[in-house]
Order: C-alpha cells, then sequence, then structure tokens
C-alpha cells in the first residue's frame, strides 16, 4: 500500500489511467454501436445497415491505428522486470532504473524499426483515405481514392506483421507493446481483405 500510494508512482498512475481512458473515448466516441436496433446499428455520426459492405469498417481500423500507436511508443516489446529490478525496453527506448532512448540501430532490431515506421505510417495514410472516401462528398465512392486506400491498407499489414515477426523471432520476453503492434497488423490485414472484396463486388466503387 505504501508503494501505491509513493509519490514517485502517482504520475505514472495517472498517465496510465490518462491514456487508458483517452484510448476507450476515441473508440467510444467514434464507434457506431452507441445504440443497437438488431437489424441496424447507430453511433454518434452514422448508420449502420447490418450487411456485408465497407461502410462500417472505419471502426476497426481507427481501433487498429491506435493499437499500433500506442505498441510503436510505448516501451513493453520485451519486460524482464521482477519484483527486484525494472528492465523491459520497446523499440526507442530502453528502461532500467530510468528510460534512456535507444536510437536508430542496426541488423534485425533496425528492421524491425524501419517496418514498423513504414506500417504506422501507411496506417495513418490508409484511415485518412478511408475518412474521405467514405465522408466527404466530393471524394466519397470514388475508385482511384479507393484503390490506393487499398494500397496503403496493405502497406500497412505487411509491413507491420513483418517487423513483428522479425522481433518475434530474434527476442524474447515478449510483452504487451508487441502484442498491441500484432494485433494492429491482423486487423490491417483483415480490413484490406474485405477491402478486396469490396472492390470486387459491381456497383459498390464508382468510378
Amino acid at each position: 500500500m505504501e508503494d501505491f500510494l509513493d509519490i514517485r508512482s502517482s504520475p505514472k498512475l495517472s498517465s496510465a489511467l490518462l491514456l487508458t481512458a483517452a484510448f476507450v473515448h476515441v473508440i467510444g466516441y467514434s464507434s457506431t454501436h452507441w445504440s443497437d436496433g438488431g437489424v441496424f446499428y447507430t453511433g454518434l455520426w452514422k448508420t449502420c445497415i447490418l450487411t456485408p459492405t465497407f461502410h462500417c469498417l472505419e471502426d476497426a481500423y481507427t481501433a487498429a491505428v491506435l493499437f499500433h500507436l500506442i505498441g510503436f511508443s510505448t516501451a513493453y516489446w520485451t519486460n524482464r522486470s521482477s519484483y527486484v529490478y525494472s528492465n523491459h525496453w520497446g523499440l526507442w527506448k530502453s528502461c532500467r532504473i530510468y528510460c534512456s532512448s535507444m536510437g536508430t540501430k542496426s541488423g534485425w532490431f533496425g528492421a524491425t524499426q524501419a517496418f514498423e515506421t513504414i506500417g504506422l505510417i501507411a496506417g495513418f495514410v490508409g484511415l485518412i483515405l478511408t475518412i474521405l472516401y467514405i465522408f466527404v462528398t466530393q471524394t466519397a465512392g470514388n475508385r482511384v481514392l479507393f484503390i490506393i486506400d487499398l494500397l496503403a491498407v496493405g502497406i500497412a499489414a505487411g509491413s507491420t506483421l513483418l517487423g513483428v515477426i522479425i522481433y518475434g523471432a530474434n527476442a524474447s520476453a515478449l510483452s504487451w507493446s508487441f502484442a498491441l503492434a500484432v494485433i494492429a497488423g491482423l486487423v490491417y490485414g483483415v480490413a484490406g481483405a474485405l477491402m478486396v472484396i469490396h472492390l470486387l463486388k459491381p456497383n459498390l466503387v464508382q468510378g
């Protein structure tokens, strides 16, 4: 109890709670499941019919980008901490008694950094293009925009998954930051597959 109330732990606890609250709020704010009517379900900004269309895909994709961003920026890809000492690190910093920057590395670790960076950038690009395709009247339903979006999502999926495969094959004591990156990569892949299905359906993507 004394450790929990230690003033040194308060900023860490507050930061963790704030990050969790912001993450949950963003998902709730943007999702379409504020009410469920059986045949259709609605959120604050749109209504979705329960048919296999692309128009509600951005919920899962937004969550994937957020998962990836958190995993990318946190220092828990590997965790070898114990009750005696703290020893964990991520792609960009290593934490023992205190955290320090790891910088850009070479070899398999540098490859992981590069692929995860490319994946995150492509993920954000895909999210922006998805918003343009669905919500902006001037670009809604545009086939060329959709294909570019599909390419961005494909790059995000491939780069992210390749990065976690490289890291997982060379590191041990994998932790929750790594898990979030894995989940993001898988959701990117599912989103890309659904987009391909949507693209192949007639009359769904306009020229």
